[in-house]
């Protein structure tokens, strides 16, 4: 049975406000909300602060001692967005809800909840169910982690610059995981899938010789981590007997994917959450980006190096290239480069 609300381990004063965050349904962007909760308790050190997230995400928030509650709802559909306003609804009154998800139907399931004040970007012609609301078309300038700090700035005023990197603590037997798996020693990890589309792959072939030259170079198996829908395309990269590649996609869950990243000693992955989750648990990461735009979704961390495109067109955040039957985004960010990169960030 699913819990449906998670008591964190630091619990602050309930005798303040109550204050709501409705997180962003990815993962990337759920590592990339981390730092506005460090800026929040820093602005409201004394509130109640719960995060509704859905399950798939919660482990993103689990054990960050800024926050007292998790409220855990199912995935998308009609269901689980009548459940959501139950719980806010039963889990309330909230004093403040921030809206992350940049959704229309975020805003209207809030405001249905009776939430007073309701803080969010204009995204989406969803103004109407926001109380206070920065213009949809800033959504996209600056870095996101900063653009969901900026949000604070609706109710407190003016902020300090503050530069808080996302930081994420893994279960206690991340260590125990990792042998479950099947994995022995030292390893690097690949997120060569991505869900948004074709434009944000690398080449397949060019991560398999990537693989190779790892293996060669540095002694380094190569772990493959992604969903179940991406086994099928990684398979057809690695194929199914390679000593040299793991393929995992489809068989870990958020706990078990943190763990696996934890233990690598290098992540190397397109624009996808795993690459920002790697980045923020302190692991030597090397993003590429092709179609979408570093500047404004690019992992941080005390480690992280990333690699995008020269090519005049990029970004242009296409699910697949306008102009080419291939991502041709990617023509300039070689083999070689990837892996001078690794070689850089790996101590």
């Amino acid at each position: 049975m699913k819990k449906e609300f998670i008591e964190n381990s630091i619990v602050h004063s309930s005798e303040s406000k109550k204050i709501l965050v409705l997180a962003p349904n990815w993962l990337g962007d759920a590592v990339m909300s981390l730092p506005f909760f460090l800026v929040l308790r820093t602005v409201f050190p004394a509130a109640f602060i719960s995060v509704a997230c859905r399950n798939y995400v919660s482990e993103i928030y689990l054990r960050n001692q800024e926050i007292d509650r998790i409220l855990v709802y199912s995935k998308n559909g009609l269901k689980s967005k009548i459940s959501l306003i139950r719980k806010l609804k039963t889990s309330g009154p909230w004093d403040i809800c921030f809206l992350l998800s940049p959704s229309f139907s975020s805003a209207l399931s809030v405001f249905l909840a009776g939430v007073k004040r309701r803080i969010g970007y204009g995204t989406d012609f969803r103004s109407i169910f926001l109380t206070k609301a920065f213009k949809g078309n800033l959504y996209k300038k600056g870095h996101l982690s900063n653009g969901y700090i900026k949000l604070i700035s609706l109710v407190s005023g003016k902020l300090k610059e503050f530069e808080f990197l996302p930081s994420i603590t893994p279960t206690g037997n991340w260590t125990e995981i990792i042998k479950t798996k099947g994995i022995k020693g030292k390893y690097a990890v690949f997120s060569a899938g991505a869900s948004y589309g074709h434009a944000k792959l690398w080449p397949g072939e060019n991560y398999l010789k990537l693989a190779k030259l790892l293996y060669r170079k540095m002694g380094f198996p190569v772990v493959m981590v992604g969903t179940e829908k991406e086994r099928v395309y990684l398979n057809s990269i690695v194929g199914k007997e390679n000593k040299q590649v793991i393929n995992l996609a489809g068989k870990c869950d958020v706990k078990e994917l943190v763990a696996i990243l934890k233990g690598a000693q290098v992540v190397v992955g397109n624009d996808s959450g795993s690459v920002h989750l790697s980045a923020a648990l302190g692991v030597p990461t090397v993003s590429l980006f092709g179609s979408t735009s570093p500047f404004w979704t690019g992992p941080r961390g005390i480690n992280s190096k990333i690699i995008n495109s020269n090519i005049e067109c990029s970004p242009c955040f296409k699910k697949e290239c306008p102009k080419y039957n291939y991502a041709k985004c990617f023509d300039d960010i070689t083999i070689s480069r990837v892996y001078k990169a690794v070689c850089e960030v790996v101590v």
